[in-house]
């Protein structure tokens, strides 16, 4: 089945082939094309991301260590092939994103002002401005119990290695 709608090619498939110029770039299920994209056409194709160019600064097999033009530290756990001083582009879903750093892991948060807050029923869009000047978007579930933070109020986005994909840039 032929589509270019993202959705429904999600939502019919076993598995997704992805082409970009008449080449194949990714064959995969829809989830792990999504959660693990392995390109950076890929990633920006199956819905929003939150991307931040950056330099690779240490390389375990444990974890790859980045740090963005804009000062951001991105940690990404597992090994990858990148070497330190090379260039990557970094994904983060903005559903993998929350406030505060309570539950997530240290080192994995950046401070910002919210300056846009979208609701849509159940979920609410975010957009949270950055030192540095680079925006990200925050995608949270409404939950009547947890505080979220006001347009213009100065908030923590933090986020989880395992939502961190690393791209060659």
């Amino acid at each position: 089945y032929v589509t270019h709608d993202q959705d429904e090619a999600m939502v019919l498939s076993d598995h997704v082939v992805l082409m970009e110029r008449g080449r194949i770039v990714q064959i995969d299920r829809p989830e792990d094309m999504y959660a693990k994209p392995k390109s950076l056409f890929a990633a920006k194709f199956l819905g929003e991301t939150n991307l931040f160019h950056a330099t690779v600064k240490k390389c375990t097999a444990r974890e790859t260590v980045a740090v963005s033009d804009t000062g951001v530290l991105l940690r990404s756990d597992g090994r990858t092939a990148y070497a330190e001083g090379e260039k990557v582009v970094v994904s983060i879903r903005p559903e993998s994103m929350g406030f505060g750093s309570s539950t997530r892991e240290a080192g994995q948060s950046v401070t910002g002002v919210v300056e846009d807050i979208t609701f849509i029923g159940s979920r609410s869009f975010y957009k949270v401005a950055l030192e540095g000047g680079q925006s990200i978007r925050v995608q949270v579930q409404r939950n009547a119990k947890a505080h979220l933070p006001s347009n213009g109020e100065r908030t923590v986005v933090s986020w989880d290695a395992t939502d961190v994909v690393m791209l060659p840039a």
